[in-house]
Protein backbone atom coordinates (compact mmCIF):
# COMPACT_ATOMS: atom_id res chain seq x y z
CA UNK A 1 0.00 0.00 0.00
CA UNK A 2 1.32 3.38 -0.87
CA UNK A 3 1.61 6.34 1.43
CA UNK A 4 -1.27 8.16 -0.22
CA UNK A 5 -3.46 5.08 -0.01
CA UNK A 6 -2.42 4.61 3.59
CA UNK A 7 -3.15 8.26 4.35
CA UNK A 8 -6.50 7.97 2.57
CA UNK A 9 -7.32 4.81 4.56
CA UNK A 10 -6.35 6.52 7.83
CA UNK A 11 -8.44 9.56 6.92
CA UNK A 12 -11.43 7.31 6.23
CA UNK A 13 -10.90 5.53 9.55
CA UNK A 14 -10.65 8.87 11.40
CA UNK A 15 -13.80 10.11 9.66
CA UNK A 16 -15.71 6.94 10.59
CA UNK A 17 -14.54 7.20 14.20
CA UNK A 18 -15.49 10.89 14.31
CA UNK A 19 -18.94 10.11 12.91
CA UNK A 20 -19.37 7.32 15.48
CA UNK A 21 -18.34 9.66 18.31
CA UNK A 22 -20.67 12.37 16.99
CA UNK A 23 -23.52 9.88 16.85
CA UNK A 24 -22.81 8.70 20.40
CA UNK A 25 -22.61 12.26 21.71
CA UNK A 26 -25.83 13.22 19.93
CA UNK A 27 -27.53 10.19 21.44
CA UNK A 28 -26.28 11.10 24.95
CA UNK A 29 -27.35 14.72 24.45
CA UNK A 30 -30.81 13.55 23.38
CA UNK A 31 -31.05 11.33 26.47
CA UNK A 32 -30.00 14.21 28.71
CA UNK A 33 -32.55 16.51 27.07
CA UNK A 34 -35.27 13.89 27.63
CA UNK A 35 -34.26 13.48 31.28
CA UNK A 36 -34.21 17.24 31.82
CA UNK A 37 -37.60 17.55 30.13
CA UNK A 38 -39.01 14.83 32.37
CA UNK A 39 -37.61 16.50 35.50
CA UNK A 40 -39.01 19.86 34.40
CA UNK A 41 -42.39 18.26 33.86
CA UNK A 42 -42.29 16.66 37.33
CA UNK A 43 -41.32 19.96 38.96
CA UNK A 44 -44.07 21.77 37.08
CA UNK A 45 -46.62 19.16 38.16
CA UNK A 46 -45.55 19.44 41.82
CA UNK A 47 -45.72 23.23 41.63
CA UNK A 48 -49.23 22.98 40.21
CA UNK A 49 -50.28 20.66 43.02
CA UNK A 50 -48.82 23.02 45.64
CA UNK A 51 -50.60 25.95 44.02
CA UNK A 52 -53.92 24.09 44.18
CA UNK A 53 -53.32 23.14 47.83
CA UNK A 54 -52.45 26.72 48.76
CA UNK A 55 -55.49 28.02 46.89
CA UNK A 56 -57.75 25.57 48.72
CA UNK A 57 -56.27 26.56 52.10
CA UNK A 58 -56.73 30.23 51.26
CA UNK A 59 -60.34 29.53 50.33
CA UNK A 60 -60.91 27.70 53.61
CA UNK A 61 -59.36 30.55 55.62
CA UNK A 62 -61.45 33.11 53.75
CA UNK A 63 -64.59 31.08 54.42
CA UNK A 64 -63.72 30.77 58.11
CA UNK A 65 -63.07 34.50 58.37
CA UNK A 66 -66.36 35.24 56.64
CA UNK A 67 -68.21 32.88 58.99
CA UNK A 68 -66.60 34.52 62.02
CA UNK A 69 -67.46 38.00 60.76
CA UNK A 70 -71.03 36.94 60.12
CA UNK A 71 -71.30 35.42 63.59
CA UNK A 72 -69.86 38.55 65.23
CA UNK A 73 -72.22 40.73 63.22
CA UNK A 74 -75.17 38.60 64.29
CA UNK A 75 -74.08 38.79 67.94
CA UNK A 76 -73.70 42.57 67.71
CA UNK A 77 -77.13 42.84 66.12
CA UNK A 78 -78.64 40.68 68.87
CA UNK A 79 -77.01 42.82 71.57
CA UNK A 80 -78.19 46.04 69.89
CA UNK A 81 -81.71 44.65 69.62
CA UNK A 82 -81.68 43.65 73.29
CA UNK A 83 -80.39 47.07 74.35
CA UNK A 84 -83.02 48.79 72.19
CA UNK A 85 -85.71 46.65 73.79
CA UNK A 86 -84.38 47.50 77.27
CA UNK A 87 -84.30 51.20 76.41
CA UNK A 88 -87.89 50.98 75.13
CA UNK A 89 -88.95 49.36 78.39
CA UNK A 90 -87.19 52.05 80.39
CA UNK A 91 -88.89 54.78 78.34
CA UNK A 92 -92.28 53.18 78.87
CA UNK A 93 -91.64 52.93 82.59
CA UNK A 94 -90.53 56.58 82.72
CA UNK A 95 -93.64 57.62 80.77
CA UNK A 96 -95.89 55.74 83.19
CA UNK A 97 -94.08 57.30 86.18
CA UNK A 98 -94.54 60.82 84.75
CA UNK A 99 -98.21 60.10 84.05
CA UNK A 100 -98.70 58.79 87.59
CA UNK A 101 -96.96 61.83 89.05
CA UNK A 102 -99.13 64.10 86.89
CA UNK A 103 -102.29 62.31 88.03
CA UNK A 104 -101.23 62.61 91.67
CA UNK A 105 -100.49 66.32 91.23
CA UNK A 106 -103.88 66.90 89.60
CA UNK A 107 -105.61 65.00 92.40
CA UNK A 108 -103.76 67.04 95.03
CA UNK A 109 -104.50 70.26 93.18
CA UNK A 110 -108.18 69.30 92.99
CA UNK A 111 -108.16 68.46 96.69
CA UNK A 112 -106.46 71.76 97.48
CA UNK A 113 -109.03 73.65 95.39
CA UNK A 114 -111.86 71.90 97.28
CA UNK A 115 -110.19 72.77 100.58
CA UNK A 116 -109.91 76.43 99.54
CA UNK A 117 -113.58 76.46 98.41
CA UNK A 118 -114.66 74.88 101.67
CA UNK A 119 -112.56 77.26 103.70
CA UNK A 120 -113.90 80.33 101.91
CA UNK A 121 -117.46 79.07 101.84
CA UNK A 122 -117.63 78.97 98.05
CA UNK A 123 -118.62 75.35 97.99
CA UNK A 124 -122.06 75.98 99.51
Amino acid sequence: MSNSQNASFNAGEAKAQAEEKTSQMSEKAGEMINQMSEKTSQISEKAGEKTIQMSEKAGEKTSQASDMASEKSSQASDIASEKTSQAGGMLQSAKESVQEAGSQMMAKAGGAAEAVKNATGMNN
